[in-house]
């Protein structure tokens, strides 16, 4: 009775054993899922343009392409194979794509550099490992702007059901509305705060009372440029960061500082020359050349912008505008009184992480940029946990079988023996008789 108790157990533990090991495979993939779908760890490349991208792969079969984070946009659009006139690296082919579908929608989008047009259309969006379906987007037919890129990921504030991070909400593949941009790591996280972000200075900024607003933007006290400041009008205070903005775009009513100081030293010091490359309604555009001999450092000096908000000093560099080739950059003023605002870009996020909020509306930047540590080692820590435990579980699973084994072969061995002794004593009893 003990025995075949023993024996009944071994094979319910096995069983409970083995469905355990299926329920945390489940577990496991729910969670290598859960850590695809629920939040995104993306590298980011620099090109030449100055602009940050990540890979996103749109179609079946897929089709790669490389987009501009942009936190000064909402839309989510790529070039059209068909569109002749567009410059890009990489254009969608929707004729190779047997998932397209097109929503005979139009729309219009207006950048400081030009216009595009397009219609809406959906089709498969595959991030990392993340597959989301009829997923909506513009496809450019039709563009007036000069750079080469094959498309945008419009980041901005403005909620709207077709952007890209209420897409990924909606579809429940992030449980938070938040991005974090670390330029610095070449990094951006999508639904997750960085863990080694936590304990260090930062400011953050509700959005609250800008509930009409579409842009991210952070209020600035004064503007240390050289040692000078400017200080801002009240209308100028909120400057509004723009990642898709690789320049520094300032209103026209500073233009006589700017040329008093930054410029006057670069042309006084004869390290750069000073030539005004466009002249438009909206556009003052200079271009600085400098001498490809001088030095960076000094050139860094020259070209160091502070701004002060919430009485702290936040610091960025004209150098990161400089074209590396062609020793030059430019600066431009916008020359509207329909909008003055400061606008700065890829130098203010490539000296400060910074989280952007759509969830709570609001901001985070922190005050210096943060090294990782470890970052590789604590993923190798866990993929040795991981492959542990299942070395355990393997164990544990091969010395049950060996017991089961050993059970089995020993009640045989004694049924066998319990045979012999009553064939013995049969016999026996029929000599005896």
């Amino acid at each position: 009775m003990n025995k075949h108790f023993i024996i009944i157990l071994s094979f319910s533990l096995i069983n409970c054993i083995e469905l355990n090991i299926i329920k945390s495979k489940k577990n496991y993939n729910s969670n290598k899922f859960r850590a695809l779908n629920k939040n995104y760890i993306i590298q980011t490349n620099k090109y030449k343009n100055n602009f940050y991208h990540i890979n996103i792969f749109i179609g079946t079969p897929y089709q790669e392409f490389n987009l501009i984070i942009d936190t000064g946009s909402n839309d989510f659009w790529i070039y059209d194979f068909d569109c002749k006139e567009c410059l890009f690296n990489n254009s969608f082919n929707k004729n190779n794509s047997i998932t397209f579908k097109k929503k005979e929608k139009n729309k219009q989008i207006n950048f400081f550099s030009g216009t595009i047009n397009g219609i809406i259309c959906s089709d498969t969006l595959k991030l990392q490992d993340s597959i989301l379906n009829d997923f909506n987007f513009l496809l450019v037919n039709e563009s007036y702007i000069d750079i080469k890129i094959d498309g945008i990921i419009g980041l901005n504030r403005k909620i709207e059901n077709e952007s890209f991070i209420e897409q990924l909400y909606n579809n429940k593949k992030i449980d938070k509305k938040i991005f974090v941009t670390d330029f610095y790591n070449n990094k951006i996280y999508i639904s997750e705060i960085p863990k080694y972000l936590i304990g260090y200075d930062n400011i953050t900024i509700n959005y609250n009372k800008y509930k009409d607003s579409k842009d991210w933007t952070i209020p600035i006290d004064k503007i240390l440029i050289n040692n000078s400041i400017i200080n801002l009008n009240e209308n100028d205070k909120n400057v509004i960061i723009d990642s898709g903005n690789n320049g520094l775009i300032i209103p026209f009513k500073y233009y006589e500082f700017f040329k008093n100081n930054l410029f006057k030293q670069l042309l006084n010091k004869k390290i750069c020359s000073l030539e005004q490359i466009s002249l438009s309604l909206l556009y003052l555009e200079f271009q600085i050349q400098c001498n490809n001999k001088i030095l960076n450092e000094e050139l860094f000096l020259l070209t160091n912008i502070s701004f002060i908000i919430d009485s702290n000093l936040f610091n960025i560099s004209l150098i990161s505008l400089f074209d590396k080739d062609e020793f030059k950059f430019n600066i431009n003023f916008i020359q509207t009184v329909l909008f003055e605002k400061w606008i700065i870009g890829i130098q203010l996020l490539e000296n400060h992480p910074i989280i952007f909020d759509k969830e709570n509306n609001s901001l985070i930047i922190y005050k210096k940029n943060i090294e990782i540590k470890n970052d590789k080692n604590s993923g190798k820590i866990e993929q040795i946990i991981k492959i542990s435990i299942l070395i355990l579980i393997f164990i544990l699973i091969l010395l049950i079988l060996i017991i089961i084994c050993y059970l089995i072969y020993h009640n045989k061995y004694r049924t066998k023996i319990t045979k012999k002794i009553i064939e013995d004593k049969v016999l026996n009893y029929k000599n005896l008789n």
